[in-house]
């Protein structure tokens, strides 16, 4: 049976090692691997096999969406069951917790959030030791310089506002033809990266104090900004996405893994292998790039600056200039405040790592790359990306060794480096 040809949705179950083939039409790597079309068993028979599980419903918060489960259970119907609701359980619960911890804007009775912390300047305030951990964390890699700021909050709220728009649109209102427009991102990208503007203190036992100058409140009133001083931004999906990988490596439901609709995915055990169709965009269309075949605990981190068809998010327009195309997204360089287009797709992987929010930053921080020399610089092991020039190559950094497999499609070459 190895050596018959499967079709790229079926699960193939051993009593040694299952894979879960995702047809990802999806993410888009062009590493398309975003939407997770493991073949999916019903649940209304409940047989042994790979179940999608999302959170349930809530009235009153919009968290059930964005991150969602991969899981093989086997057993009785009735055993299948009760994992199926128990994996649910855990995922609503989980995420409900890292939607109130990561929401900027608001405050709650029932949880402490970044909110708190931005509704309270110059005072100090407790939060609880995930909402400290989280702070700290993204403060500390504000700190490194490498591509991501806790403060960006007005950069990033203005690309995702245009982003969202039709294509039409988008292009219309884009800042190179609105010099409104560029320049008020112009003066963000200034105010932001000044870090002088801010100070945020961590006094331990979870308090915390916001502090921000007078010319960066001026800024504010003077553009009228509503985004969050301090935001998780790029980052976000990530931060709350570990918080559910860590519940569920703690748990009892780990034969699966966890993902979310940015192109975050984490293997959560050895027994675990996962195919990823790979895309790349040339001369107007979506091609196929090669396949990625991940097996065991791994990491891994997806970023398109294209549109992937049949991907759930993926904020981006393009407009047509000088003969070349020009891609918009939300994947920022911040040294310049504008998306960076000058790679199509990047992956980075971890083996042995269930940490997205690892290879999400590594691979953020190549957003800030403008050529070849600084991004193979950059390039963290186990990683690959595809320039934005019609050339037809996968570049990779270091290997992808068995049980790992990298597969070029039939018009595209891989090149390491």
């Amino acid at each position: 049976m190895a050596d018959e040809e499967r079709d790229p949705g079926e699960i193939v179950v051993s009593r040694k090692h299952f894979t879960l083939r995702v047809i990802l039409f999806i993410l888009a790597l062009t590493l398309g691997l975003g939407a997770v079309g493991y073949g999916i068993y019903s649940l209304v028979h409940q047989d042994p096999g790979v179940y999608t599980i999302d959170a349930q419903a809530d009235r009153d918060l919009p968290y059930n969406t964005g991150v969602h489960g991969q899981f093989y259970f086997d057993g009785s119907g009735t055993e299948i069951k009760a994992k199926i609701r128990g994996a649910t359980v855990l995922l609503s619960t989980s995420l409900r917790k890292a939607y109130l911890r990561t929401d900027e804007s608001k405050t709650y009775t029932e949880s402490s959030s970044i909110g708190v912390v931005n509704a309270a300047l110059d005072q100090d305030v407790t939060v609880d030791e995930r909402v400290y951990a989280i702070l700290q964390d993204a403060y500390a890699k504000t700190l490194e310089n490498n591509n991501f700021s806790l403060f960006a909050g007005p950069l990033y709220e203005e690309w995702e506002r245009l982003c969202l728009m039709d294509q039409g649109n988008a292009e219309a209102n884009d800042p190179e033809r609105v010099p409104a427009l560029k320049g008020y991102l112009e003066k963000a990208r200034e105010m932001v990266s000044d870090l002088s503007n801010f100070e945020l203190t961590f006094k331990g036992n979870g308090v915390v104090r916001l502090h921000i100058s007078d010319a960066y409140k001026a800024f504010r009133e003077e553009y009228e900004v509503t985004a969050p001083i301090l935001s998780l931004n790029i980052l976000k999906d990530a931060y709350k996405t570990q918080e559910v990988v860590n519940d569920f490596v703690q748990g009892e439901y780990k034969r699966g893994l966890i993902y979310n609709d940015m192109g975050d995915y984490a293997l959560l055990e050895d027994d675990l292998g996962a195919t990823f169709f790979l895309y790349d965009y040339v001369q107007g269309k979506q091609v196929d790039a090669a396949t990625l075949t991940c097996n065991g605990t791994t990491a891994v981190s997806l970023i398109s600056h294209f549109k992937v068809s049949g991907r759930t998010y993926n904020p981006s327009y393009f407009y047509h200039e000088g003969g070349k195309t020009v891609f918009r997204s939300t994947f920022l360089n911040l040294g310049n405040g504008v998306p960076n287009d000058f790679f199509t797709a990047s992956v980075v992987t971890k083996k042995g790592s269930n940490s997205i929010l690892e290879t999400r930053y590594l691979n953020n921080a190549l957003n800030a790359c403008l050529d070849v020399e600084s991004l193979q610089a950059k390039l963290p092991t186990q990683s690959l990306y595809l320039l934005h020039n019609d050339e037809k190559k996968a570049y990779v950094k270091g290997s992808f060794t068995s049980p790992d497999v990298l597969v070029a499609a039939p018009s595209y070459q891989i090149e390491t480096i």
